[in-house]
């Protein structure tokens, strides 16, 4: 059985990468990320709409449970899906200021961002 003499140098470069990617965010900092960003609260009020992907806190019901509860929650406001996932507890929507606001309230919100385009990675050689 050989042991590996060199995990200390790796483990510390896993650790300096992990800390990079963090930066200096809150959560980095040991405090709670909000569920919904300012900034984009801020750009739906002032364009009157925004593009979220919502990650949702499943119970017993499932994933389309927890989509069918958060769109029940949005009645009355101005939203449209643009995608419910069969797979995974997020669905993606456009939403107004007002229905924003709703999403940020909801205990069964874990979090909000932006759906945007974001360009493909390229390797170099």
């Amino acid at each position: 059985m050989r042991l590996e003499t060199n995990l200390l140098p790796r483990s510390a470069v896993f650790l300096a990468l992990v800390a990079a990617a963090l930066g200096n965010s809150s959560a980095a900092l040991g405090e709670p990320e909000p569920r919904l960003p300012a900034e984009l609260l801020a750009r739906a009020e002032a364009e009157g709409s925004v593009r979220v992907i919502v990650e949702l806190r499943t119970g017993p019901g499932g994933i389309a449970a927890a989509q069918d509860a958060a769109l029940h929650a949005l009645e009355g406001t101005a939203h449209r899906v643009t995608r419910r996932y069969e797979s995974i507890p997020f669905i993606g929507l456009e939403v107004s200021a007002e229905a924003l606001r709703r999403l940020g309230g909801l205990s069964a919100v874990l979090r909000i961002q932006e759906d945007r385009v974001v360009a493909p990675q390229t390797r170099t050689p």
